[in-house]
């Protein structure tokens, strides 16, 4: 599993994009409810797993499990303060827990990075009790849906599409979380739909923040790829975003289902 965006600085801004009520209401929408031991899978910069815990509260557990030792250290230093919230390292396609260790399982903007998903819901499930909740959320069209778009912009989106799903990055993942459940075997299947990326009108210094910082650290494989093309691409891609006329939208699936 390549993570697209890995840079010496994304914990910091994953950890700033995190809007937190926006969380709290997924994890309410997935079925998290106080006092449960829940597992945070592929935590990033542990902002998820810090909401997870004032959620369960002091009679829950929250483990944070992250592959990066970096962001795990990131992870621990904010969170210290939760004496019921654990941050460790390791895989998620390899979980070191016994089967039947959470009450709710979650996997948050992970799954659009890895190529056969199937067996880490597999792994979720595994590592759930039965009778306990297993929850995916991921989001559908991410840097897909824009409008209107013509000229150089429409090359640039198509560009910025292409070297995405080369780099095995599933824009429309959020799609396929509950056939992903069914398979796994889970029931009583419940299926939400959200707005993730929504800019109507030309877009925030903050937003225009983040996309210039995803354009760059996408550039030095991007350039590999198609050369010095890329430079106007992200440029173009800028300009559409500052143009006012502009809609740019994704949408975030909050998908969650019982272990038998």
């Amino acid at each position: 599993m390549a993570y697209l965006m890995e840079s010496a600085s994304e914990g910091t801004r994953l950890k700033a994009k995190t809007d937190r009520q926006s969380v709290d209401e997924e994890l309410s929408l997935a079925g998290l409810r106080t006092g449960m031991r829940a597992l945070d899978a592929g935590c990033a910069s542990g902002a998820v797993s810090v909401a997870m815990a004032d959620q369960v509260g002091p009679s829950g557990r929250v483990v944070g499990l992250e592959l990066s030792r970096e962001r795990v250290r990131e992870a621990k230093r904010d969170g210290e303060s939760r004496s019921h919230l654990k941050f460790t390292q390791g895989s998620i396609d390899r979980l070191p827990f016994a089967n039947g260790s959470f009450d709710f399982s979650l996997c948050r903007l992970v799954l659009e990075y890895i190529k056969n998903p199937q067996p880490f819901v597999d792994e979720l499930v595994r590592v759930t009790k039965p009778g306990g909740r297993v929850a995916l959320i991921d989001v559908d069209g991410y840097g897909a849906f824009h409008h209107p778009l013509e000229g150089p912009r429409k090359a640039a989106i198509d560009v910025v599409q292409k070297l995405l799903a080369g780099a095995g990055f599933d824009a429309y993942i959020g799609r396929k979380l509950f056939s992903l459940l069914r398979r796994a075997g889970l029931s009583d299947i419940d299926v939400h739909v959200r707005p993730y990326h929504l800019i109507a009108g030309a877009a925030t210094e903050a937003q225009l923040s983040n996309w210039r910082y995803k354009l760059d650290t996408l550039g030095p494989s991007a350039r590999k790829a198609i050369g010095p093309a890329w430079d106007e691409h992200a440029a173009a891609m800028i300009d559409h975003l500052k143009d006012p006329d502009t809609l740019t939208y994704s949408s975030l699936f909050v998908v969650s289902g019982v272990r038998a």
